[in-house]
C-alpha cells in the first residue's frame, strides 16, 4: 500500500512539475557527477544569486522525488499521507504563482538505472555540469558495470535544450573521452579544471596568525577567490566550473566573485573547518566517503603546517558494491601518506587488515558494539576528547548514514558551532 501511494504521489508531482516548467520557463543548470556535485551546486548558486532570482536543490534532494520537490519548492514529508496530500495541493498552486525563480540549479543523482534519464527529460537543462567520474563511484552496486553507470550520468546531456551547453571537468579522463563521441556534437562544450577553457592556476591554504582560515583559488585570468571556513583542492574545480557558467551566461566575473565571497556558507560535512578543544583544528569531511575524496583530503592534510599530530578518523565506506574491499585498501594507503595516527570507526574491522600492514605510529579501533551501532562513534568522540593536544589536526571521513560522525565531532568543538554539523544523528 505504501509503495502504491508513493508511486501515485510521484506521478502527480511529476505532472505538476512538468506544467510549472512549461509555463514558467526558468533557465535550468543541472549538475551531476560522483565527486564534488554538491559543493559545485552551492558555489554556482552563491555566485549567481545576486544576478538572478535563483533556487537550488536543498541538501540531499538529488533523487527523482528530490528534483520534483525542488521544482515545486516543497519539503519532504517522510511517511505522512496527509502531509503528502497537502504537498500535492501546494504543488498545484505553484503553477499559478507569479513569483517563480528565473533560474533553477538542480543536483541530479543516479540511485538506480534510468533515474537521471527520467529527470533529464523533465528538466531539459540549458547548462549541464559534470564534475567527476572517478574509477570507483557511489551507487555503482545498482548497475551491471561501470560503463552502464557512466552512461546513466551522461544521459543528463542527451536531453538538453537546443543550443544548450555542456560544462565538464577537463581533467577527468572519462569525461574527456566520452564527450569526444559524436552523440554530443549538437551541443556547445566548455571545460573547467587545471588544464581547461576556464582554468584555475593555484589553490592555496589561507592562514591568519598560524590558524587555518580557508582557501584561496587563483583563476587563470588572475582573479583570486577567497572562501572562508573550508578547505580543499576540489574548490578550485567548483570555482572554475562557476567561471565557465559565468562565460556561458555572459556575466561579469568580478560581480559573481563578490557575491560568492560575501555569501558562501560551506556545506555541513564537506571539508569544513572548526576550532577544536585544546587549540586543535577539526576538519569535518564526514558527509560521505569515496577513495577519491579520501585521497584528496589526505593530500591536503599533508600540506597543512602544524606542530601537532595529524589524525585521520575513518568510518565505514558504503554503497560501493564489489569495489568495497578495494576501496578500503586504497583509502588506508592514501591516509598513511599524510598521517601516522588513524582511528577506525564502525567499519566492522574491514580497514584494520590493511592498516596493520602499514607503519602507522598509532591505530585505534572502535568496532565493539552490536546493539547500539553509533556507540562506536560516541566512544571515538570521548576518546579523542581526552587524547588530542594543542596543534593537532583531526579529519573525519565516513559514510554519514552508517557512521554518524557528527556525534563524535560535537564533543570536540564549541557548543555554538553545533548548528554547522550534519544533523542526521544529533
Amino acid at each position: 500500500m505504501k509503495d502504491f501511494f508513493k508511486k501515485i504521489v510521484i506521478n502527480i508531482l511529476y505532472i505538476e512539475s512538468k506544467m510549472v516548467l512549461f509555463f514558467k520557463k526558468p533557465k535550468i543548470i543541472a549538475i551531476t557527477g560522483t565527486v564534488g556535485k554538491t559543493t559545485t551546486k552551492d558555489i554556482i548558486y552563491t555566485g549567481l544569486e545576486n544576478s538572478f532570482f535563483v533556487r537550488k536543490s536543498p541538501k540531499g534532494f538529488n533523487s527523482d522525488i528530490g528534483v520534483l520537490l525542488t521544482i515545486l519548492d516543497l519539503k519532504t514529508q517522510q511517511a505522512s499521507i496527509f502531509e503528502w496530500i497537502k504537498n500535492i495541493i501546494k504543488g498545484f498552486g505553484v503553477i499559478f504563482t507569479r513569483n517563480y525563480p528565473d533560474m533553477l540549479i538542480v543536483e541530479v543523482g543516479a540511485n538506480y538505472p534510468g533515474e537521471i534519464q527520467k529527470n533529464a527529460k523533465l528538466l531539459k537543462p540549458d547548462i549541464a555540469v559534470f564534475t567527476r567520474l572517478p574509477e570507483i563511484m557511489a551507487h555503482m552496486e545498482f548497475f551491471k558495470d561501470r560503463q552502464e553507470f557512466i552512461d546513466e550520468k551522461l544521459s543528463l546531456a542527451q536531453f538538453m535544450k537546443e543550443h544548450g551547453t555542456i560544462v565538464y571537468n577537463g581533467d577527468d579522463e572519462t569525461l574527456v573521452e566520452e564527450f569526444k563521441k559524436n552523440d554530443f556534437d549538437l551541443y556547445n562544450k566548455k571545460t573547467f579544471g587545471k588544464n581547461a577553457d576556464c582554468a584555475f592556476e593555484n589553490v592555496s591554504i589561507d592562514y591568519h596568525d598560524k590558524m587555518l582560515q580557508g582557501t584561496n583559488i587563483t583563476l587563470a585570468d588572475g582573479t583570486i577567490v577567497h572562501l572562508a571556513g573550508v578547505l580543499g583542492e576540489h574548490l578550485g574545480y567548483s570555482v572554475s566550473a562557476l567561471s565557465a557558467v559565468v562565460q556561458v551566461l555572459g556575466l561579469n566575473i568580478a560581480d559573481v566573485v563578490k557575491s560568492l565571497e560575501e555569501n558562501f556558507v560551506p556545506a555541513a560535512g564537506r571539508m569544513r573547518i572548526f576550532a577544536g578543544l585544546n587549540k586543535t583544528i577539526i576538519i569535518d569531511d564526514s558527509y560521505n566517503a569515496l577513495p577519491e575524496s579520501i585521497k584528496n583530503g589526505s593530500e591536503l592534510l599533508g600540506k597543512i603546517d602544524t606542530e601537532g599530530r595529524k589524525i585521520y578518523v575513518l568510518g565505514r565506506l558504503a554503497e560501493l558494491g564489489d569495489y568495497t574491499e578495494k576501496s578500503y585498501e586504497a583509502a588506508v594507503k592514501y591516509i598513511r601518506k599524510s598521517c601516522n595516527v588513524i582511528c577506525l570507526v564502525n567499519d566492522s574491522g574491514q580497514a584494520m587488515r590493511y592498516a596493520k600492514k602499514l607503519d602507522f605510529k598509532e591505530i585505534y579501533d572502535f568496532n565493539k558494539h552490536g546493539d547500539d551501532y553509533f556507540a562506536n562513534t560516541d566512544d571515538a568522540g570521548e576518546f579523542l576528547k581526552g587524547y588530542v593536544k594543542e596543534g593537532d589536526i583531526i579529519i573525519f571521513k565516513g559514510a554519514r548514514h552508517s557512521t554518524g560522525f557528527e556525534r563524535a565531532i560535537v564533543k570536540l568543538i564549541k557548543t555554538q558551532d553545533k548548528k554547522y554539523l550534519v544533523q542526521e544523528h544529533l
